[in-house]
């Protein structure tokens, strides 16, 4: 093979080479540019995912704090609830008890003394029910014991009614003072089941 042949065979071997370089260089660079684009897109996804999940701590976070808050509130409106139910309690017992110390006090079975007593209705205490539901809550033996007080107490107040009533007549007295007695007893009965309601309760 003569020397120009040799010439123009190497020639195009190096032509052929460096088009091959610039092919594998451009396909290079696609795969290249692809894998950063690849690349970038899974750190924006991680970026996001990062973002997303302080978010969502944040969220949680605020969340707890909220219910935390809610419970504490709740505890403190749950104890001045409990606070206000033993003041509603322990007032009307004290009411009660001064009810049925006054009727003590006074000698009910004088037909006289009875016609001038206060009317029941002034001194049996309005809160009666209310604080019994509050009772229930505090202390249910206590709850019990106390209702049973009120209930001495409403047939002391039907008994002293129905004397007051019986005083207006003294010809029936004689026959109203066993009933006065029995009355007498009663309010003393009541006044020792306040006494141990209050104990338990307060």
């Amino acid at each position: 093979m003569d020397p120009q042949t040799v010439t123009s065979w190497s020639a195009a071997v190096q032509a052929f080479a460096a088009l091959a370089t610039l092919v594998v260089t451009v396909i290079l660079v696609v795969i290249t540019n692809g894998y950063v684009k690849l690349t970038k897109g899974i750190l924006d996804e991680t970026s996001k995912a990062r973002l997303a999940a302080e978010h969502s701590a944040s969220a949680a976070e605020a969340s707890a704090r909220a219910a935390f808050e809610s419970v504490a509130l709740m505890r403190q409106q749950i104890e001045e609830q409990a606070g206000l139910g033993k003041q509603i309690v322990q007032s009307t017992i004290d009411s009660a008890v001064s009810a049925v110390t006054y009727w003590i006090e006074h000698n009910i079975a004088d037909w006289g003394v009875v016609r001038t007593m206060a009317p029941t209705e002034n001194l049996f205490p309005q809160k009666a029910a209310s604080a019994l539901d509050h009772a229930a809550r505090i202390n249910p033996a206590g709850a019990t014991v106390l209702s049973s007080a009120f209930d001495e107490l409403r047939t002391c107040c039907a008994d002293i009614e129905h004397l007051r009533t019986v005083a207006t007549l003294p010809g029936e007295w004689p026959r109203a003072i066993q009933r006065a007695n029995e009355t007498k007893l009663r309010l003393k009965t009541s006044l020792d089941k306040f006494s141990k309601a209050k104990s338990l309760l307060l």
